[in-house]
């Protein structure tokens, strides 16, 4: 993507910028001299991105029931809103809204058959959300 290419050069991947690995520094008091004591245990490396991915990859992976059914719900959901998006700003539920005789210059704004039409294709583009998202799907199974 072409902002990746901008950003990515001007700021390090954090992993790159603390190694796991590092030794814990010596011992030493405030004025910089080494303590006379034990030395302290070693500190468990901070997480990295890699030991996250690892772990992720590592446990189980969603069901495919419910990898199903959340699209199933996620589709209902698009086509639904979409619908009432569409067909909404056309209906006499649109202008004979309380809100409008209450808010006289929102009522101006709303009952502009532009911002009806605006409304309208975010209900188009809410549909075609929910079936793009139907016919690309794909299930996401363990590997063997």
């Amino acid at each position: 993507m072409y902002w990746q290419r901008l950003w990515y050069p001007l700021m390090p991947i954090q992993s790159e910028l603390f190694p796991p690995d590092l030794p814990n520094p010596p011992n030493t008091t405030p004025h910089g001299s080494q303590a006379a004591s034990a030395p302290s245990p070693r500190l468990p490396a901070e997480p990295t991105a890699q030991s996250h991915a690892r772990k992720r990859n590592a446990a189980t992976p969603i069901p495919i029931w419910l990898q199903r059914l959340s699209l199933v719900v996620l589709v209902t959901f698009c086509l639904y809103i979409g619908l009432l998006l569409v067909c909404l700003p056309w209906t006499r539920f649109w202008y004979q809204n309380p809100y409008l005789f209450a808010y006289p210059q929102l009522g101006h704004l709303l009952l502009l058959g532009a911002t009806r039409g605006v409304i309208s294709g975010i209900g188009f583009l809410d549909i075609w959300i929910g079936l793009t998202e139907a016919v690309y799907y794909r299930d996401f199974r363990a590997e063997s």
